[in-house]
């Protein structure tokens, strides 16, 4: 129905997706054990008994990874996508001749 729902998705999928599915549960995670005492008083153990400061490295990778790749990276790509595509979306919301190649 929608002419550029890509381009909308892409919008959506670098500036929030990517912070509400890795980001923000690696902070909360962090925030929550942020030290020994509370990370060994887990009720469920580490994954492949990872200690507390590889745990902590291995959580800021992500944080950092994926903020530079989605937000950097992903909202690079999409925000330019958006730039080379203003000719065509600027012919109105539903142009006769979306993207036509046609003169």
């Amino acid at each position: 129905m929608l002419p550029y729902f890509g381009i909308i998705n892409g919008l959506c999928g670098a500036f929030t997706t990517t912070f509400c599915t890795y980001v923000i549960p690696a902070i909360v995670y962090q925030k929550y054990y942020n030290n020994k005492d509370a990370y060994a008083d887990k009720t469920k153990k580490s994954w492949l008994g990872v200690n507390f400061d590889v745990m902590k490295i291995i959580n800021w990778t992500i944080i950092v990874s994926f903020i530079v790749l989605g937000f950097g990276f992903g909202g690079w790509a999409t925000v330019s996508k958006v730039i080379d595509n203003t000719e065509s979306i600027s012919n109105g919301f539903f142009a006769k001749c979306y993207d036509c190649t046609q003169e």
